[in-house]
C-alpha cells in the first residue's frame, strides 16, 4: 500500500479489477462513524461491511480531490499576488497543496458524513453518560486546562484537528488541546464531529479564556 492512502480492488462487469486510492483520514473517519454511530446494517458480514466503508470512503475521497482541484489554483494564485517577485519553491507548493487537501477533506466530511450523527444519537448517548458521571468521583481540578500546560495525547490531537481544523491561532490550539485532554482524563463527553453542539460549547469556553488572557479569540 502506498503511504498516501489505501488501495482497494473493485470489479466492474466481472471484466477486470480497478485500483483506486482512498485518503487514509477519510477512511478512518468513515470507519469511526459507521462503526460507532451511524452503524451499518447488522446483517452484513464483516467483509460486506468493510467493502461498504471502502466504497463510501472512495466516493468521499473523489469529492475531496475534485474540491482540491478547484481550490488549489486559487491558493497558488493568491500566494503569487502576495509575493510578486518570488518564485514558489517545491516545499511551499507542497505545503499549500496539503493545506488545500486538509480544508477540502474537512468540508466534504462536514457536508456528506458528519450529518449522519444526529442530535438524537448524541443526546441518547450523553444521557447514559450523565448517569455514569453522577455515580463517579469528580475531577480534582476540571479547570486545569486553562493554564495550557496539560500534556496532550495523540487522541487529543486527533480530536482537536477534527473539530477545529488548521485555521486557528496557536493560542487557541494550545488551549483546545489542553481542554480536550482534560476531558479525556476526566472521562467527560467529547465532541464527536464539528457539527456536534458540544463542539460549539467548547469553542465558546476557549474564546472566553483567550479574552480573559487579553488574547485574540481566534
Amino acid at each position: 500500500m502506498p503511504g498516501s492512502g489505501y488501495w482497494i480492488g473493485q470489479r466492474e462487469g466481472d471484466m477486470r479489477e480497478q485500483q483506486r486510492v482512498i485518503d487514509p483520514h477519510v477512511w478512518s473517519e468513515v470507519e469511526r462513524i459507521r462503526t460507532e454511530w451511524a452503524v451499518l446494517d447488522e446483517k452484513l458480514t464483516d467483509d460486506q461491511r468493510k467493502m461498504r466503508i471502502a466504497i463510501e470512503s472512495l466516493h468521499l475521497t473523489t469529492l475531496m480531490e475534485r474540491l482540491v482541484d478547484i481550490t488549489l489554483p486559487s491558493m497558488l494564485e493568491n500566494w503569487h499576488e502576495f509575493h510578486p517577485h518570488c518564485r514558489i519553491d517545491a516545499n511551499r507548493k507542497a505545503s499549500l497543496t496539503e493545506l488545500a487537501r486538509v480544508l477540502a477533506r474537512r468540508d466534504i466530511l462536514r457536508l456528506h458524513l458528519y450529518p449522519e450523527v444526529t442530535a438524537e444519537m448524541l443526546s441518547a448517548r450523553r444521557t447514559d453518560h450523565r448517569v455514569f458521571i453522577r455515580n463517579s468521583p469528580g475531577s480534582p481540578d476540571p479547570e486545569r486546562w486553562r493554564g495550557g500546560a496539560v500534556r496532550s495525547s495523540q487522541e487529543a490531537e486527533r480530536i482537536t484537528v477534527m473539530i477545529w481544523g488548521p485555521i486557528r491561532s496557536l493560542d487557541f490550539i494550545v488551549r483546545a488541546l489542553s481542554l480536550v485532554q482534560v476531558r479525556i482524563d476526566d472521562g467527560l463527553p467529547l465532541p464527536v464531529t464539528p457539527l456536534d453542539p458540544l463542539a460549539q460549547l467548547l469553542t465558546d469556553q476557549i474564546h472566553a479564556q483567550l479574552i480573559a488572557e487579553s488574547l485574540p479569540p481566534a
